[in-house]
């Protein structure tokens, strides 16, 4: 089995690093691939998955950019989909920043990139 990872690419490399080593440390076989790319789901066996953080093709094809809107700034949206008849998960993630222009809002160090 293989999971493909694609990663946004304004999220910071040590945070792509991060995950792909946490989902390389499986027993499934890590592909990485780029954020313009597509996945020819039919061409992967069985059980395998495909990860996509952030504004991506695969992201962007299960989230629309209005919905991010609606869940405004530090929410996000979490999607899956089966694909090639069940054989293979998507799951896809996007989310908003916080808002710093808000003069109303006191912004700690919120520990970003746990």
């Amino acid at each position: 089995q293989v999971v493909v990872v694609q990663y946004d690419p304004s999220i910071p490399i040590e945070v792509q690093n991060q995950l792909s080593n946490l989902v390389g440390s499986s027993s499934y076989t890590l592909q990485s691939i780029l954020y313009n790319q597509t996945v020819q789901f039919d061409s992967l066996p069985a059980g395998s998955f495909v990860l996509s953080f952030g504004n991506t093709n695969l992201t962007n094809s299960l989230i629309s950019q209005q919905e991010l809107l609606d869940v405004g700034p530090e929410g996000f949206i979490v999607r899956s989909q089966e694909e090639n008849g069940g054989k293979v998960l998507l799951l896809v993630t996007n989310g908003n920043s916080q808002n710093n222009l808000d003069p109303f809002v006191v912004y700690n160090n919120i520990g970003l990139h746990y």
